[in-house]
Protein backbone atom coordinates (compact mmCIF):
# COMPACT_ATOMS: atom_id res chain seq x y z
CA UNK A 1 0.00 0.00 0.00
CA UNK A 2 1.05 3.58 -0.60
CA UNK A 3 0.00 6.88 0.95
CA UNK A 4 -2.37 9.28 -0.79
CA UNK A 5 -1.18 11.67 -3.49
CA UNK A 6 1.79 11.37 -5.76
CA UNK A 7 5.20 12.91 -5.27
CA UNK A 8 8.61 13.01 -6.87
CA UNK A 9 11.79 12.02 -5.08
CA UNK A 10 12.82 15.66 -4.91
CA UNK A 11 9.59 16.62 -3.10
CA UNK A 12 10.00 13.84 -0.55
CA UNK A 13 13.66 14.71 0.06
CA UNK A 14 12.83 18.41 0.46
CA UNK A 15 10.03 17.61 2.91
CA UNK A 16 12.35 15.41 5.01
CA UNK A 17 15.02 18.12 5.14
CA UNK A 18 12.44 20.80 6.00
CA UNK A 19 10.92 18.71 8.79
CA UNK A 20 14.34 17.92 10.26
CA UNK A 21 15.41 21.56 10.04
CA UNK A 22 18.24 20.80 7.63
CA UNK A 23 19.13 23.66 5.33
CA UNK A 24 20.12 22.33 1.94
CA UNK A 25 19.98 23.76 -1.52
CA UNK A 26 18.72 21.39 -4.15
CA UNK A 27 16.77 21.16 -7.36
CA UNK A 28 14.74 18.45 -9.05
CA UNK A 29 16.59 16.27 -11.51
CA UNK A 30 15.40 15.27 -14.96
CA UNK A 31 16.75 12.03 -16.33
CA UNK A 32 14.43 12.05 -19.31
CA UNK A 33 13.08 8.63 -18.40
CA UNK A 34 16.55 7.03 -18.18
CA UNK A 35 17.61 5.47 -14.89
CA UNK A 36 20.64 3.24 -14.62
CA UNK A 37 20.80 2.94 -18.41
CA UNK A 38 17.21 1.62 -18.56
CA UNK A 39 14.30 3.59 -20.02
CA UNK A 40 11.53 4.06 -17.45
CA UNK A 41 8.13 5.73 -17.79
CA UNK A 42 8.30 9.49 -17.29
CA UNK A 43 5.32 9.23 -14.94
CA UNK A 44 4.16 6.18 -13.06
CA UNK A 45 2.23 6.22 -9.79
CA UNK A 46 1.09 3.39 -7.55
CA UNK A 47 -2.60 3.29 -6.63
CA UNK A 48 -4.46 1.53 -3.82
CA UNK A 49 -7.56 0.97 -5.91
CA UNK A 50 -8.27 -2.57 -4.68
CA UNK A 51 -7.56 -1.67 -1.04
CA UNK A 52 -9.99 1.25 -1.36
CA UNK A 53 -12.75 -0.56 -3.23
CA UNK A 54 -12.71 -3.98 -1.55
CA UNK A 55 -11.45 -3.23 1.96
CA UNK A 56 -12.16 0.47 2.47
CA UNK A 57 -8.51 1.08 3.40
CA UNK A 58 -7.25 4.61 2.93
CA UNK A 59 -3.87 5.82 4.05
CA UNK A 60 -3.13 9.47 4.90
CA UNK A 61 -1.46 11.94 2.56
CA UNK A 62 2.22 11.08 2.14
CA UNK A 63 3.28 14.23 4.00
CA UNK A 64 1.22 13.18 7.02
CA UNK A 65 2.66 9.66 6.85
CA UNK A 66 6.16 11.09 6.70
CA UNK A 67 5.45 13.40 9.64
CA UNK A 68 4.20 10.44 11.71
CA UNK A 69 7.22 8.34 10.77
CA UNK A 70 9.71 11.05 11.68
CA UNK A 71 7.92 11.72 14.96
CA UNK A 72 7.77 8.04 15.94
CA UNK A 73 11.32 7.21 14.86
CA UNK A 74 12.77 10.06 16.97
CA UNK A 75 11.25 8.86 20.27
Amino acid sequence: LVNEESSRGYEVTKEIFDRLGISCEGRPGDRGGIFGGVRKPLYSVLKNERAWNEYNIRLPHWKEGLRRYLTESNK
